[in-house]
């Protein structure tokens, strides 16, 4: 016989595969190729048994080959530890949790009659007991009511000893987990500081500096220099460490959630009590860089070099700062540069993300252009949905499933600011479900945002419907009192209206409620009222609320 027979196929991967292709060979009659003197296939010979033992073996290790495969691309990649592994070799920093941020209004039940202070660290909370930390100083002035307060969701850890140094080079300590990236304080034996940052590369030998990452078990650690490239603590010196901590994606919440002061705040007489609430969204909240992210921002890193040159570089970049999903870009001619942003996990960008990730560029943008940065919008996107479940299937999981996968589809991941949003995209995540036969998108239609053109002021309590004759334009909001304001379309004045009153508008009609100050400004577009494919002309992203104001999913031809 001569041994000529060629190896299984690289596709046969599972033991039955293996078997059957070497079987199959045994049994072709050409003896330059199969074995035709063995007729009995059949697990009762010897023979097959140990074919059957080898196919055994070699599925196994193919398995692990293709795991090693797997892991060689960090876009495949399946275990955290290889990307933990991967972000090291190009000095990448793996982030830890990002605190959520928003602003609280604290309210006095009469005029100030002299200054109240709200000091940094005051803590107030939610029912649930999620906590916040003010982070800047208030003060409800004389003749005033209240004031407004930028909070951060984490709680601060009493610094305390982790350990000795050694006096080896790279040490490292292991913290934990949920605490905020950035947060870290090192002080070596209660006197030398030692200060974060990001790599090791610019630092000598005389520079007492840490990097804070995560780990490949998904904790905390710190690191310190070998004394060439960063300053090694003495030998047998305490290492004090201390942090914040953060409920990470849980700190997201919505509006008037804060309402439990647990700090004492001090009142003047005649002041009975001070209530405290958050009149916009808490957002920006997550949890340490896992795979996912890592396979985004990773490659972002090495694209730019952390520095933004192109447009392109100044989406990347931005979307590189820490509590940032996405950026858009409003540049035309100039030195100026518009960045619209949007948190991790969605929503509205608070202003302290604002202003941090503002800092964020300062430091990586062309020196010889400015930037601006604002929080980009949110479009709702209006379905009207028939959906055909297939016989065999609820039409109470289809319709599950028809949810599950629009939110799936508008997350803001697979979203871009200044978007669009195909209706034969929305068709194809519906019926690619197992349990849709068909469907029939009946309406796609945008519905009006309205974005605060200042910081600091509520969002717009108002409902809008759009005419089925809408079409592309810009009206802006002013108000004029805290009943009235004036609107203008595409510049051109259009009236003075009152609160709570319906104003009928050429493309909408909107009915504002709330109460606002004389000077605050609202934007908002319209597009066509059902639209095939919706172009957002504005920095803002298409978003799904799965609400039945806003979503009508009809679901027919299933089991009731």
């Amino acid at each position: 016989m001569k041994l000529t027979n060629p190896f299984i196929g690289y596709t046969d991967r599972s033991y039955i595969q293996i078997k059957q292709a070497i079987l199959a060979k045994i049994a072709n009659p050409d003896p330059n190729i199969g074995i035709p003197e063995i007729t009995d296939h059949s697990d009762s010979n010897p023979f097959v048994k140990r074919v059957s033992i080898w196919a055994g073996i070699a599925e196994m290790l193919s398995y692990y080959i293709d795991n090693l495969a797997h892991d060689a691309f960090l876009i495949t990649m399946r275990l955290y530890e290889n990307a933990i592994r991967i972000a090291r070799q190009y000095d990448y920093r793996v982030r830890g949790a990002i605190a959520a941020t928003g602003e609280v209004i604290f309210t006095i039940n009469n005029t100030a009659p002299s200054n109240i202070n709200i000091p940094i660290g005051t803590e107030v909370k939610t029912e649930d007991g999620i906590r916040f930390l003010t982070i800047a100083v208030g003060t409800i002035v004389i003749g005033q009511t209240s004031v407004v307060v930028p909070v951060k969701q984490w709680v601060k850890t009493n610094p305390s000893v982790i350990g000795q140094s050694n006096g080896m080079p790279n040490q490292v300590f292991v913290l934990g987990t949920d605490i905020v990236d950035g947060s870290i304080s090192v002080v070596i034996d209660n006197v030398t500081t030692f200060n974060p940052i990001d790599t090791f590369v610019f630092s000598t030998g005389a520079n007492n500096h840490f990097i804070a990452q995560m780990n490949e078990e998904s904790k905390m650690q710190i690191e310190f220099g070998d004394g060439i490239n960063g300053a090694i603590p003495l030998n047998s010196k305490d290492v004090m460490v201390g942090w914040y901590v953060t409920d990470g994606v849980n700190g997201n919440i919505g509006t008037g959630l804060i309402s439990i002061i647990v700090s004492t705040i001090t009142l003047p007489g005649g002041i009975n009590t001070i209530t405290v609430t958050n009149l916009n969204p808490i957002t920006g909240g997550t949890d340490y860089e896992d795979l996912t992210k890592l396979q985004k921002l990773l490659p972002l890193s090495l694209r730019t070099l952390y520095r933004a040159v192109t447009r392109t570089d100044y989406v990347y970049v931005t979307e590189l700062a820490p509590g940032v999903a996405k950026a858009g870009l409003d540049y035309t001619c100039g030195k100026t540069v518009d960045i619209y942003i949007a948190p991790n996990g969605g929503g509205i960008a608070s202003p302290t993300l604002l202003g941090t990730t503002y800092d964020f560029l300062e430091n990586r943008k062309m020196i010889t252009t400015k930037h601006r940065m604002f929080s980009a919008g949110e479009v709702i996107v209006k379905h009207v949905i028939d959906v055909v479940a297939k016989p065999n299937v609820l039409n109470a999981d289809c319709l599950q499933d028809v949810l599950d996968a629009l939110d799936e589809f508008y997350d803001i991941e697979n979203q871009a600011v200044g978007g669009k949003v195909n209706i034969g995209d929305v068709y194809e995540t519906i019926e690619n479900l197992a349990t849709v036969d068909h469907s029939e998108v009946r309406l796609l239609s945008p519905v009006p945002y309205a974005r605060p053109m200042q910081t600091g002021i509520p969002i717009l309590d108002w409902t809008r419907n759009l005419k089925i004759t809408s079409t592309n334009a810009t009206y802006d909001i002013i108000f004029i009192s805290s009943t009235q304001f004036r609107i203008f379309r595409n510049n051109a004045y259009q009236g003075t209206f009152d609160v709570d009153t319906n104003v009928d508008l050429i493309d909408v009609i909107i009915n504002i409620t709330g109460t606002y100050s004389a000077g605050n400004k609202y934007r908002f577009q319209t597009y066509g009222y059902n639209v095939g494919t919706l172009i957002l002309t504005e920095p803002s992203l298409p978003v799904f609320n799965p609400s039945a104001i806003y979503c009508v999913i009809t679901v027919t031809g299933g089991i009731v």
